[in-house]
């Protein structure tokens, strides 16, 4: 079952977890230094472990990047399981999707080899048990470039070292409305950790949704990273609802009718755009934190999925347009919401 239909999250707050491992195949250039046939061999390379490993090939399915529907790679893209960058350079270009879509594997991507696993809720220290798994397997397979002195060798310095970047994505709309996150944001980076949108770097906090993970890989442990991360995230989170319950006690009404004029747009109306969505449903979320609204997060988080633009031109007939997207949209989140348990 997909991290984003798991039920019984403790919070709201916290929607995911991922750990990502960066590893390159010794002596092969790095993918963006890359001459088509050094992109063949390590995609051959890592096709030939996939088809030779039978945990690989029975739990996990292969997408040939150049050869797959556009749509069909956005949709992965909105589930998180491959990056908008795996998708613009797509020859000799590869993706192992497992069938509860909660692990990939990218191949030539900004480095070689990139194991993702991701999570519902606050998981991280779970996730690197699942990703080492799977690092093993390309471990006894090749042999990765790596140095005595500098640990893993990646495309980016900054994955220098672990090769590991752990990230939690956090709804924090109390914190962005107060200006606390853009402030938070330099201090973050001194710290080594990263607060981005929710599709990580370069992309928006739409609906107050935010990726934070790790900055640094070299001289730290996986255990570290895991640790500053928990403890940055907590941190956020005590914060957010220290805001939300003072707001809360000092305006009740007002928050209340936020939650309910959102459950009611949800409900009736006929058209919806991403963003307007994204921010109905942070009021929602809102909510739920604060138990004016009996909803769990399987459901929302599930939303921020199957609502994006490719899932819902999938569900369009004929060529999808902006405006029959909206209203696809709309139809799909009223049949959703009307089974909401609320009171």
């Amino acid at each position: 079952m997909a991290w984003y239909n798991k039920e019984g999250l403790k919070s709201p707050s916290l929607i995911s977890s991922r750990i990502r491992i960066a590893r390159n195949i010794k002596g092969v250039p790095f993918p963006h230094k890359a001459s088509k046939d050094n992109l063949k061999e390590v995609y051959d390379i890592c096709r030939k472990v996939y088809d030779e490993n039978s945990y690989l090939k029975e739990n996990f399915v292969w997408f040939d990047i150049e050869n797959t529907p556009y749509i069909e790679l956005q949709k992965l893209v909105e589930k998180h399981l491959i990056s908008p960058d795996l998708t613009k350079h797509t020859a000799f270009r590869g993706a192992m999707v497992s069938s509860d879509e909660d692990i990939c594997i990218m191949i030539n991507e900004e480095d070689h080899i990139r194991i993702q696993v991701i999570g519902g809720g606050q998981s991280l220290k779970e996730l690197m048990k699942i990703a080492n798994k799977v690092d093993d397997i390309f471990a006894s397979a090749v042999e990765y470039g790596y140095s005595d002195r500098l640990g893993y060798l990646t495309a980016c310095p900054t994955n220098v070292g672990s090769g590991i970047r752990a990230s939690i994505m956090v709804h924090l709309p109390l914190l962005t409305d107060s200006g606390y996150v853009n402030q938070l944001s330099s201090a973050a980076g001194r710290m080594g950790i990263a607060v981005r949108g929710m599709y990580g770097e370069g992309s928006k906090a739409e609906g107050g949704i935010y990726q934070v993970s790790n900055q640094i890989t070299l001289g730290v442990s996986e255990e570290e990273i895991i640790k500053r991360i928990n403890d940055f995230v907590q941190g956020l989170v005590k914060k957010e609802e220290d805001v939300r319950n003072k707001v809360y006690q000092a305006e009740p009404i007002d928050i209340e009718d936020k939650v309910w004029r959102a459950y009611g747009i949800l409900n009736t109306a006929r058209s919806l755009s991403s963003n307007e969505l994204l921010g109905l449903m942070s009021n929602i979320r809102i909510g739920a934190e604060l138990g004016i609204i009996n909803v769990d997060s399987a459901k929302l988080n599930k939303l921020l999925v199957t609502t994006a633009p490719a899932h819902i031109a999938a569900m369009c007939d004929g060529e999808p347009t902006s405006v029959s997207r909206d209203v696809k949209r709309a139809e799909y989140i009223r049949s959703e919401v009307k089974n909401y348990d609320v009171q």
